[in-house]
């Protein structure tokens, strides 16, 4: 998957990170369902593990400046397919 971020102060963002859990789990504990990193700050790569047996996760997508201070955003649902829509 590829998420393309968008900000009105990317001038400012040096890095951003891709925060994975569970659907329903709370987002203050340590990523459970993985993260995936960039210092490329308008595109993050990231592969849903083949052996994942949710069906849903949420994840938050969380930048850093160059002072390392932090945002992201509220949770997003992701649901997941087990065969392409036709």
């Amino acid at each position: 998957m590829r998420f393309t971020p968008y900000s009105n102060y990317a001038a400012f963002i040096r890095k951003a990170e891709l925060r994975i859990f569970a659907a329903g789990e709370s987002t203050l504990k340590r990523a459970r369902g993985g993260r995936a990193r960039s210092e490329h700050r308008h595109r993050i790569d990231w592969q849903v593990p083949a052996d994942t047996r949710l069906d849903a996760l949420q994840y938050v997508l969380r930048v850093y400046d160059a002072g390392g201070r932090f945002d992201e955003t509220t949770p997003k649902l992701l649901r997941l397919l087990d065969e392409a829509r036709r």
